[in-house]
């Protein structure tokens, strides 16, 4: 799902706005803020890829966004070399 701004002042006019709704596009890219409701707070233990907005990716495809594990991107037939994603320091 692809969020466009049609606003001709705003500064996202005519590009994709950095908004996600579908869960693999909320992992993929690990957004800063998270709105949501309970339920994806039940999913913390049992989802693996949670982990990822915990600051836990391991992986980053350059096309497709974090993974958490090194099994390719994710994205079907993409073929793009992962990189690390460097570890998070604690405070």
């Amino acid at each position: 799902m692809i969020h466009e701004c049609l606003n001709r002042g705003c500064p996202f006019f005519g590009d994709r706005l950095p908004v996600y709704v579908v869960d693999d596009d909320v992992y993929r890219w690990a957004p800063s803020v998270l709105v949501g409701n309970v339920d994806k707070l039940a999913q913390l233990g049992q989802q693996a890829n949670f982990r990822i907005l915990l600051g836990q990716a391991m992986a980053r495809c350059p096309k497709h966004g974090s993974r958490r594990f090194w099994i390719g991107c994710g994205l079907f037939g993409c073929r793009e070399t992962l990189r690390p994603v460097p570890p998070v320091s604690g405070a």
